[in-house]
C-alpha cells in the first residue's frame, strides 16, 4: 500500500523550498555556472531547511521538492525564475545514501560503480575494501564533511552499498570534468585504490537507492522542462508581433499545448512510478526526452534571445542534455532488474 502524505505536510515542504530557492538558489546559479560547483552556502541552506532528511517512503515527497528545486516560481504573473538542477540531484543523492542505510542529514555522493560491467570491485579480507573508477557529482566548494555511497560488486556480482570517507587513504577525487550542462554539480572522476569502505547494505538497499536515484533525475527532468515552459510562456505573452502578443497566435498556441500535455505526462509516469517499481526506468527515461525536448522548443520559441545567457533558457537546455546523459547512464544497472522481471533470470 502506498504511503499516505499528509497534505499539511505537502504544503509546509511547499513553503520551506520555495523560500530556500528565493533566499538561497536562485541569486547564486550565476556564480555557481562560472565556478563549477555549488556554493557552500547552497548546500548549507539545503540542509538547514530538512532537505537532506527527507524520507525515501513516501516518494512524493522528494519528488515535489526535487521538481520546484529545479523550476523555481511557476506563477505567471511574475518574471519566472528557474531554480537549480544541481542543488535537486543534492537533495536525491542524500535520500538515495538513506535508502542505502547512511545516516541522513548530511550532503551524499551517490556512486553507482556496480551493473552488469561493474566499474567498482569490493573484496572482502578482514575488511572492506574498494577499487576502481567512476564519476560522480562532487558537493559545494569541497568534499569536507561529505560522505560517499558508492554501489560496488564482489567478485561473485553481488552488489552492496558502502560507505566512503572521502579522506581516506586510496581515495582520490579528481579536478571537475567540462560538462555541457550541470556544471555546478561539479562532476568529476572518483578512483578508488583499495580504499577501506564500512558496508551499508545489501543488493535489496542497492535496489532501494538506483529507484529514489531515478525517481528524482525524472522528478528533477520535469523541473527543467517546467521552467523551461514557464519562460516560453511568459515571453510570449510579452513579445508582440504586428500589434498582437505571441500568445495570441494559434499556431504558438497549438505549440504551447502540446508541450505542455508531455510535461503533464511525463509528471504523471514518474508519479506513478513511485507505486510500481517496475515503473521507475521507463518513466526516468521519458522524463528526460520530455526535458530534452520542451527546453529545445523553449529556445526556439525566444527566438534570437533563446541563445543567450541572460534568458536563462539555454542553461536549461544544456542541463536537460547532461541530465539525460545520468538518466541513461542510470538505466543500465536498474534495467537489469527491469529486464529480469519480463523475461526472468538469465
Amino acid at each position: 500500500m502506498p504511503v499516505e502524505v499528509d497534505p499539511d505536510v505537502a504544503g509546509l515542504l511547499a513553503g520551506t523550498v520555495a523560500d530556500v530557492v528565493r533566499r538561497a538558489v536562485v541569486p547564486a546559479i550565476a556564480p555557481a555556472e562560472a565556478d563549477g560547483r555549488l556554493p557552500l552556502a547552497v548546500v548549507d541552506a539545503l540542509r538547514s531547511a530538512g532537505l537532506f532528511d527527507l524520507p525515501a517512503e513516501p516518494a512524493s515527497l522528494l519528488l515535489s521538492a526535487a521538481r520546484q528545486l529545479t523550476r523555481g516560481s511557476p506563477d505567471p504573473r511574475d518574471q519566472p525564475a528557474p531554480g537549480s538542477a544541481a542543488a535537486a540531484l543534492l537533495c536525491v543523492a542524500a535520500v538515495a545514501g538513506t535508502a542505502c542505510g547512511h545516516g541522513s542529514g548530511a550532503p551524499t555522493a551517490f556512486v553507482d560503480g556496480g551493473g552488469a560491467a561493474p566499474s567498482v570491485t569490493a573484496v572482502y579480507r578482514a575488511a572492506w575494501t574498494l577499487t576502481g573508477s567512476v564519476g560522480a557529482e562532487r558537493v559545494g566548494d569541497s568534499d569536507a564533511g561529505t560522505t560517499f555511497v558508492v554501489v560496488a560488486a564482489d567478485p561473485g556480482g553481488v552488489e552492496r552499498a558502502f560507505a566512503v570517507d572521502p579522506a581516506a587513504v586510496g581515495m582520490t577525487v579528481g579536478p571537475r570534468l567540462p560538462t555541457t550542462g550541470l556544471r555546478a554539480a561539479g562532476r568529476a572522476t572518483v578512483t578508488l585504490d583499495a580504499t577501506a569502505a564500512t558496508l551499508l547494505g545489501d543488493a535489496a538497499a542497492v535496489a532501494a537507492a538506483r529507484q529514489v536515484w531515478l525517481l528524482g533525475l525524472g522528478a528533477t527532468a520535469t523541473g527543467l522542462a517546467g521552467a523551461a515552459l514557464d519562460l516560453a510562456a511568459h515571453h510570449l505573452r510579452n513579445r508582440s508581433q504586428f500589434r498582437t502578443p505571441l500568445s495570441r497566435f494559434p499556431a504558438l498556441r497549438a505549440l504551447v499545448s502540446g508541450l505542455d500535455r508531455d510535461l503533464c505526462a511525463a509528471e504523471a509516469a514518474v508519479t506513478a512510478a513511485t507505486t510500481d517499481p517496475t515503473r521507475v526506468v521507463g518513466a526516468a527515461r521519458t522524463a528526460a526526452e520530455v526535458a530534452v525536448r520542451i527546453t529545445g522548443e523553449a529556445i526556439q520559441l525566444h527566438g534570437g534571445y533563446g541563445y543567450i545567457t541572460e534568458t536563462g533558457v539555454e542553461r536549461l537546455f544544456r542541463d536537460a542534455l547532461s541530465l539525460r546523459a545520468r538518466v541513461l547512464g542510470a538505466v543500465a544497472p536498474a534495467g537489469d532488474a527491469r529486464l529480469d522481471h519480463l523475461l526472468g533470470p538469465p
